[in-house]
């Protein structure tokens, strides 16, 4: 065998190698990621099932309709009369949030960066976070980060939005029509909401996952100017595909 018969099958030996090494680390990787999906919607259906509960135990200590929040509260009040009290809590994070966020607390599908959207969070006993944020015009979300300080926190990924809505004291953001042609509930919705402060849970899939729907649940949507971000949608994409993460999930 020639010197040149042996390089050339050095050659092909090593890139047959190159070629096996660099597949494993895509199966490791595809594997992986589905791994953290399952853990992530497992964590999602558990929180939102707690804070469902939470929901339904203030309505029958306040003697009030499940859903009927009084959106006009200061966040720490509101969450302290709706959830906390109901919630398997390990830690509070009242002003400085260094023991439940990391700085920025998440970032978006397109890496921008967000800081300080809660300002009162706490740590369920299972790692998880949820942060309340109130902005304008009454509208309050909850930040829920389901493995806590680990990174990626990123929306989307192990970072989601709930929203509250009051069907008697909505955000008049928009003109009434746009409130009245949707049959939106008084409750907790997946999902963040729109400019005018309407659940994205209330929308098709279709639309939550187009390329043209503020904050939605694609890497190529644009983002709001007073929301959460690009990926804020995902929650209610989630809901609205059975829980179950397909092609258009931007994992």
């Amino acid at each position: 065998m020639n010197v040149d018969s042996r390089f050339n099958r050095a050659i092909l030996s090593v890139i047959i190698l190159i070629t096996i090494v660099v597949s494993f680390g895509f199966l490791v990787c595809h594997f992986y990621n589905i791994s953290m999906q399952k853990v992530a919607i497992t964590k999602l259906k558990s929180i939102h099932a707690e804070l469902i509960q939470a929901s339904r135990i203030s309505s029958m200590v306040h003697n009030e309709d499940m859903g009927n929040f009084q959106m006009d509260m200061p966040i720490n009040l509101f969450a302290e009369k709706y959830f906390t009290p109901y919630l398997r809590i390990d830690s509070y994070c009242k002003g400085n949030q260094d023991s439940c966020w990391n700085s920025p607390q998440y970032k978006d599908l397109k890496g921008n960066a967000y800081f300080n959207k809660s300002l009162y969070s706490v740590v369920l006993t299972d790692g998880s976070v949820v942060g309340f944020n109130k902005g304008k015009n009454n509208i309050i979300t909850l930040i829920v980060d389901v493995n806590g300080k680990v990174k990626p926190n990123k929306l989307g990924q192990d970072v989601f939005l709930f929203s509250l809505y009051n069907t008697e004291n909505h955000p008049e953001i928009c003109e009434k029509s746009e409130y009245d042609k949707l049959s939106i509930y008084s409750g907790i919705h997946l999902g963040g909401v729109d400019k005018c402060g309407i659940p994205h849970d209330t929308y098709s899939y279709i639309d939550l996952v187009s390329d043209n729907f503020e904050d939605g649940c694609n890497k190529k949507a644009s983002s709001s100017t007073n929301g959460f971000g690009v990926g804020s949608a995902c929650l209610a994409v989630l809901k609205l595909n059975a829980w179950a993460v397909d092609k258009n999930y931007p994992w």
